[in-house]
C-alpha cells in the first residue's frame, strides 16, 4: 500500500519548495542507550541537555522551553522525514552557556516536540569539530565533553486545543495537537497504528 505522505518523489519536490527536513533523535520503540550526541547548556538559569542532531537541517526548540522568551512569526516550513508537515509557530534566539563559553542561538519555534535540537546550521555556523571516539566535541575552540541522553520515562501528550464543554451522552470531535518525543515517526517495525490524523 502507498500513502503520498510517505512518497518519496513528494519529499524531494518539498526539498524543491524550500521546506526544511527534520529527522528527530531516533526511532520510536528504540528502548537502547543512544550514544553521546548531548551537550549540556545552561539556559536561562537551567541546565538542559541538547540533542546534537546532524540529520536535522534547523535547530529546533520546544514550545514550552522558550514560552517567557519572545519569538517572531515565521514563513519557513518543516517536513518530518515521512513528508509530513511540522507546525512552526515562530523563530527565536537564545542565550546559553557551558562554564565560561557563552552562545547565541537561533531556532525555530515548535509546539510538537519536547527536547532541543542543535541542527546542521548550528554545526556549521559555530565551526564544530566532532570527536566521536572520545564523546567530545570542539565548539569554536573551547571543548566539550559530550553525554547520552539516558532513559526516560514518556508519555504522548494529546494537548486540547479549545475550551470546550461535551454534552452528556454524546461524542464529539475536539481540535487537538500532539506532542511528540521524537520527530522520527512511525517506527519502522510497524509496532504502533494511529486512529486519527490531522487533515
Amino acid at each position: 500500500m502507498h500513502f503520498i505522505r510517505d512518497c518519496a518523489e513528494r519529499k524531494k519536490q518539498s526539498r524543491k519548495e524550500g521546506a526544511d527536513v527534520v529527522a528527530g533523535a531516533r526511532q520510536n520503540g528504540d528502548t537502547s542507550v543512544p550514544g553521546q550526541s548531548y551537550i549540556r547548556l545552561r539556559m536561562n538559569g537551567q541546565l538542559r541537555k541538547w540533542l546534537l542532531d546532524t540529520r536535522s537541517d534547523v535547530t529546533l526548540l520546544p514550545l514550552p522551553v522558550v514560552a517567557n522568551t519572545q519569538y517572531e512569526p515565521t514563513t519557513r516550513r518543516l517536513l518530518a522525514t515521512s513528508c509530513t508537515s511540522i507546525k512552526v509557530v515562530g523563530t527565536v534566539t537564545v542565550s546559553a552557556s557551558a562554564g565560561s563559553h557563552h552562545l547565541t542561538i537561533t531556532g525555530l519555534v515548535l509546539p510538537h516536540v519536547s527536547e532541543i535540537m542543535l541542527g546542521i546550521g548550528f554545526l556549521q555556523q559555530h565551526e564544530v569539530v566532532w570527536n566521536f571516539a572520545k564523546g567530545e566535541i570542539l565548539l569554536r575552540q573551547h571543548r566539550h565533553k559530550l553525554c547520552s541522553r539516558g532513559h526516560r520515562k514518556w508519555c504522548r501528550r494529546v494537548i486540547l486545543q479549545d475550551n470546550t464543554t461535551i454534552p452528556p451522552h454524546s461524542e464529539v470531535n475536539l481540535p487537538t495537537s500532539v506532542q511528540y518525543d521524537d520527530l522520527s515517526g512511525v517506527n519502522r517495525k510497524g509496532s504502533m497504528d494511529w486512529v486519527t490524523e490531522v487533515r
